[in-house]
This record gives structure tokens, sequence and C-alpha cells, in this order.
């Protein structure tokens, strides 16, 4: 395999995550705020690169008044190692910004790897 067709291929992988991602993002909005998407002015963006520097980014350019992103509520040695994309959002964010616990369908606070939805 030459250097160009390996190219071709992680370009065509790229492709096929973000497109996975978007179906994603749009099976969890179905499911999650279907009843609410009539009265909000939303819009579904998909894209690769440093999670808290693009929000904080896209939501300068557009102008937006909130952002309304959810927690996974990790602590200690996860936290310090992984981060917290909501916290570095918090930080640097020019407008104001609403963290909300994950929680799940019994109403205790959920920590996962999954399922966090930035919206903006």
């Amino acid at each position: 395999m030459g250097v160009a067709s390996g190219r071709l291929e992680t370009d065509n992988l790229l492709v096929r995550l973000l497109e996975q991602h978007k179906q994603t993002l749009q099976q969890f909005l179905d499911k999650n705020i279907s009843d609410l998407k009539a009265d909000l002015d939303m819009e579904q963006v998909v894209e690769m690169g440093e999670p808290h520097t693009m929000l904080v980014n896209w939501a300068k350019a557009k102008g937006v008044d909130l952002i309304v992103m959810s927690t996974h509520g990790r602590a200690g040695i996860p936290r310090m190692l992984l981060g917290s994309v909501t916290e570095k959002v918090l930080r640097t964010s020019t407008c104001p910004v609403l963290a909300i616990p994950l929680r799940d369908e019994w109403g205790f606070f959920r920590s996962v790897d999954a399922g966090n939805f930035p919206v903006v």
C-alpha cells in the first residue's frame, strides 16, 4: 500500500466516523428532546477538533446566549487524567454555561463515557 492509498483510507475512515457520530447525535436528540425541538433555535454540529475549543469558538462566532451541556460527574484521578470538557468550557467561554449533571432513568448521578452531547 502506498502513501496515497493509506491517506485515502484514513480520509474515508474519518468521513465514516463523522457520519456515524451525526447519526448518533440525531438518535439522541430524537429520543431525548424531540418534543422541544419546535421551541428551540438549535443547530446540530459534528466536527473534529479539541472539543472545548471548538464549542467556545463556535458559540462566540454564532453569538450564542447560553451553552447548555451535561457533566459526567467524574472526580479525583479520572478527572485529573481525562480532564473535563465542561470545566474547560466553563473557564473559557465568554457567554454563560449551564452544566447539568448526567442522571440515569432513576435520577441517580451517572458517570459514563457515552451520551455527553453538548447542546449549544
